[in-house]
């Protein structure tokens, strides 16, 4: 082959557009390939993306991907969530304020995209994976998953329940 194989460390995809975290032989590093369809039925548009300072064994993953825009989780060298657009760009970073748990999982709840870290939930609208806010634990109830949306309230599965907010704040 032209390109080297490389492996899945991560993936997600949306109706228009695939991501990959990719682990490939001879790169210390870990790249992101942005699968985009094209008008030929047989080949998409890929867009290599080089992850300098992330090493593949860094738990790297690919949160999201909504349209043709990717939230990534990069642990190395601080804990941020980057935003990918579709030419390979970081449009958009928050940091964390600590790694996320090997077992953090994300949901779609419906025009929002959830991501529980292990101890928050991270709120991103699902139109550009605009990042809104965090829900972090208070007063001894901590997130325990991703979000959903019921009756027009987000609700947050917290240590003793569920807490209820409003999507837009």
């Amino acid at each position: 082959p032209a390109q080297p194989l490389c492996g899945l460390v991560s993936a997600a995809a949306s109706s228009n557009a695939v991501s990959v975290l990719q682990k490939c032989p001879g790169q210390a590093d870990l790249r992101l390939a942005l699968l985009v369809p094209s008008d030929q039925e047989d080949e998409p548009t890929t867009k290599i993306v080089q992850l300098p300072g992330v090493p593949a064994d860094a738990a790297a993953r690919v949160i999201a991907v909504s349209d043709t825009t990717t939230a990534i989780y990069v642990p190395t060298p601080n804990p941020v969530v980057n935003v990918i657009d579709d030419t390979g760009t970081t449009i958009a970073s928050t940091a964390l304020p600590g790694p996320a748990s090997p077992q953090a999982t994300t949901s779609r709840a419906g025009d929002l995209i959830t991501w529980w870290t292990g101890d928050a939930v991270m709120v991103f609208s699902a139109n550009g994976l605009k990042y809104t806010y965090t829900v972090t634990p208070v007063n001894g109830q901590a997130p325990v998953g991703p979000a959903t949306v019921m009756a027009g309230r987000l609700l947050v599965p917290v240590t003793s329940g569920y807490d209820v907010f409003d999507p837009a704040t």
